[in-house]
C-alpha cells in the first residue's frame, strides 16, 4: 500500500514539474491568432496584437506590448483604438482549453478615435472579470481632450452579448473634471478652427456627472437608453464676456434620440442666466430650441473695452426669448436661427458721445451752428449740448431673431434732448444699424430756431425739429449720420420758396403803407384786416404746390 502511495506521490510531483516546464516554455504567441479571433468576434472589430508574453508566477498573467482595433471596412492606418501596452491576469484552465477568461486587465496609453477628428486618450483603464459572455467590470481613468491630463473616471458593467452582438453597459458612472479639458481641442475636433483660435488658452471649470442604468452601445438602439447629466459649478472664460460664465449648473437627460435640458442656470456679466430646452435627433439633424432669460446684465461687461475717450455703452439689460435652430456649426446655426423675444434697457448711457451734438455737427451746410447754439441758447439748453454723454430713458422693445440678427420694428429710443423712432438691427457679430427719425422736443426746437432761423425749415407741423438719421457701427464703436439729402432739400425748398414768392408777389399800393385805408363811407380798415382779406395770388398757390411736391416723401 505504501508503494502505491509513493508511486502516486512521485507521479503527482512529476505532473506538477511537467506542468511547470510546460508553462515556462509555453510560447503564447502561438495562441495569438486564436486570441485575436476571439476578441474580434466578441467586439465585432478587427484586432491586431503585438508581441505576447506569459508569466506563471502568481498571479498568472499575459502581456502584450501593443494592441490595435479597427472597423472591418477600414485599413490599419485608420484604427479605432490603439494602446501602448496591456496586462491581463488570466484563468489558466480556460486558457488550456484555448478559451480566454480574464480576472483583471489593465491598459495603458490608449488612444480612441471616434471619427470626424475627435480623439481622446486613456492613460490607464482597468477591466475586471472579463469573458466573452459574462459582464465585464470597468474601472478606467481617461484623458478626454485633456492633452494627456487625466480628467475622467469611468465605472460600469459591460455586457458583451457576443451572441446577439448588441452590447450594453449597466450602472454607468462617468465623472469628468471639466477644468482639465482643453477647450480649443474640443472646438478643433468639431471643425470650429476659427472659434478655437479665439478660445485658445481659455479655461473651463466644473464637475460633470453622467449616469445611466442601461446604455446600449449599438447605434441603432442607443436612443432607447436613458442618460442623465448633472453639471455643477461650471465655468468658462470667454473672449467677449468679462469674467466669463460662472456657477453654471445643468440638469439634462437624453432619451428617444434627443436631449431634454430641464434646467440651466449661471452667472454672467454681473447678472443671471436661466434656460431650458431640447435637442431632437442629436445623432443627425440636431434640431433644437431654448427658452432663455438674462437678467441684470451689465452691458459694459459683454462688450470689448472701447479705449480711453472712445464711445462706449453702459447700463443694465434684461432679455427673454424663445429661439430655435438646427445644428451647432457656425454656418448651419446662422442659417437656421429664428426666434422672438423682449429686451429691456435701463440706466443706459452712451459714454463719450453727445448724440444730438454729433448729429448737428454733421450738418455741413450750417457751419458753426453748434458753436452758435452753445453761445446764444439759454443756459438750460446750453447744458444739453455741453453734456459729454447721452443718457437714455428706459427702453422696452420686442424683437425677432432671423439670419443672426435681432430685428426691431418701430422702436422708440428716448433721451431728455430728443427721441428716435424707427427700425434697428443688432447682429450676433455686434454690428448695430438704426434707421430712424430724430425728433427734438418743441421747446428745444423753438430755442434752436430763435438762435438760427434755418432750424425753422426742419420743424414739422407739431413744431419739432425732425430729420432722418442713421446710427451704425460695430459695438461699442458707433457713428451718427443725418440724412443730408433730406436736410439740404428742406433748406433749399424753403429758401427757394421765400425767394420766388418775393418775385411773384405783386407790389402793394403806395397808400397801403399808411396806418389804415379810408373807405368811401369814411371808415378806416386796419392793416391787419386788409391783409387777412387779401386772397393768395394764383402764382403763389402754384408755387406752393410745386414745392410741396418737391419736398414731399419719396416713393
Amino acid at each position: 500500500m505504501k508503494k502505491i502511495f509513493a508511486i502516486l506521490f512521485f507521479l503527482l510531483i512529476a505532473l506538477f514539474i511537467g506542468l511547470a516546464v510546460y508553462l515556462l516554455t509555453l510560447d503564447v504567441n502561438k495562441y495569438k491568432p486564436i486570441l485575436t479571433e476571439r476578441i474580434g468576434h466578441a467586439i465585432n472589430k478587427d484586432v491586431r496584437l503585438g508581441n505576447i508574453s506569459f508569466s506563471v508566477f502568481p498571479p498568472v498573467s499575459v502581456s502584450a506590448n501593443s494592441i490595435s482595433i479597427k472597423d472591418a471596412e477600414k485599413t490599419w492606418d485608420d484604427v479605432f483604438i490603439e494602446a501602448g501596452s496591456l496586462n491581463a491576469r488570466v484563468k489558466i484552465l480556460p486558457l488550456l482549453r484555448k478559451n480566454l477568461e480574464i480576472e483583471h486587465l489593465s491598459i495603458r496609453d490608449m488612444d480612441v478615435s471616434l471619427g470626424h477628428g475627435i480623439k481622446f486618450g486613456m492613460p490607464e483603464a482597468i477591466l475586471r472579470n472579463i469573458s466573452i459572455y459574462g459582464p465585464i467590470n470597468i474601472d478606467a481613468r481617461l484623458s478626454i481632450f485633456g492633452r494627456g491630463a487625466e480628467n475622467t473616471k469611468v465605472k460600469a458593467l459591460l455586457y458583451p452579448e457576443a451572441e446577439t452582438k448588441k452590447p450594453f453597459i449597466k450602472n454607468l458612472q462617468l465623472e469628468i473634471d471639466i477644468s482639465k479639458i482643453d477647450l480649443a481641442s474640443v472646438l478643433e475636433a468639431l471643425g470650429q478652427d476659427e472659434v478655437a483660435r479665439e478660445f485658445s488658452g481659455k479655461k473651463l471649470g466644473g464637475e460633470l456627472a453622467i449616469t445611466s442604468e442601461k446604455l446600449y452601445l449599438d447605434l441603432g438602439k442607443i436612443h432607447n437608453s436613458a442618460i442623465y447629466m448633472d453639471l455643477s459649478k461650471g465655468a468658462i472664460e470667454a473672449p467677449f464676456i468679462k469674467d466669463g460664465l460662472k456657477d453654471v449648473n445643468l440638469k439634462a437627460q437624453m432619451k428617444e434620440k434627443g436631449v431634454i435640458i430641464e434646467r440651466l442656470t449661471g452667472e454672467v456679466a454681473g447678472g443671471n442666466l436661466s434656460a431650458d430646452g431640447w435637442v431632437k435627433d442629436v445623432f443627425s439633424f440636431q434640431d433644437w430650441g431654448f427658452d432663455l432669460a438674462l437678467k441684470n446684465i451689465d452691458i459694459s461687461r459683454i462688450l470689448p473695452d472701447p479705449g480711453v475717450g472712445r464711445p462706449g455703452f453702459e447700463g443694465g439689460l434684461d432679455i427673454t426669448m424663445d429661439v430655435t435652430g438646427a445644428g451647432f456649426s457656425q454656418d448651419k446655426l446662422l442659417a437656421s436661427l429664428t426666434g422672438k423675444g423682449n429686451v429691456s434697457l435701463y440706466n443706459s448711457v452712451l459714454k463719450n458721445m453727445n448724440l444730438l451734438e454729433t448729429a448737428l455737427n454733421k450738418l455741413d451746410m450750417l457751419p458753426g451752428i453748434v458753436s452758435e447754439l452753445k453761445q446764444n441758447l439759454p443756459s438750460y439748453y446750453k447744458d444739453i449740448l455741453r453734456k459729454k454723454d447721452t443718457a437714455f430713458k428706459p427702453i422696452d422693445a420686442k424683437f425677432e431673431l432671423r439670419e443672426g440678427k435681432l430685428i426691431f420694428k418701430d422702436v422708440v429710443i428716448e433721451s431728455d434732448a430728443f427721441y428716435l423712432k424707427g427700425d434697428a438691427t443688432l447682429g450676433l457679430d455686434r454690428i448695430l444699424k438704426v434707421q430712424a427719425n430724430l425728433f427734438v422736443p418743441k421747446d428745444l426746437s423753438e430755442a434752436f430756431r430763435e438762435v438760427a432761423h434755418e432750424f425753422g425749415y426742419l420743424q414739422n407741423s407739431q413744431g419739432m425739429i425732425t430729420m432722418p438719421l442713421m446710427v451704425y457701427g460695430k459695438l461699442p464703436d458707433v457713428n451718427v449720420m443725418p440724412d443730408m439729402d433730406y436736410v439740404i432739400q428742406r433748406l433749399a425748398v424753403s429758401k427757394g420758396q421765400e425767394l420766388l414768392e418775393s418775385i411773384f408777389r405783386k407790389d402793394k399800393p403806395a397808400d397801403s403803407d399808411v396806418e389804415g385805408e379810408v373807405s368811401e363811407d369814411g371808415s378806416i380798415t386796419p392793416p391787419e384786416e386788409k391783409q387777412e382779406q387779401r386772397k393768395p395770388e394764383p402764382e403763389e398757390v402754384l408755387l406752393k404746390t410745386i414745392f410741396d411736391i418737391i419736398s414731399g416723401p419719396k416713393e
